[in-house]
């Protein structure tokens, strides 16, 4: 998730989750899903 993250520091909230959504797929592939996923993610904007 670090590795995600750190790649996409300048992506887009919706990219960001449509990258984060593709790269479990991937490392899922094969396993069949036994539950629901959930995502939330959080954009902090400072006040300079």
């Amino acid at each position: 998730m670090l590795n995600i993250l750190n790649k996409n520091k300048h992506t887009s909230i919706k990219e960001l989750i449509l990258k984060i959504k593709e790269e479990l797929d991937d490392f899922t592939s094969g396993t069949k899903q036994f539950d629901d996923e959930t995502m939330i993610l959080l954009e902090y904007k400072r006040k300079l």
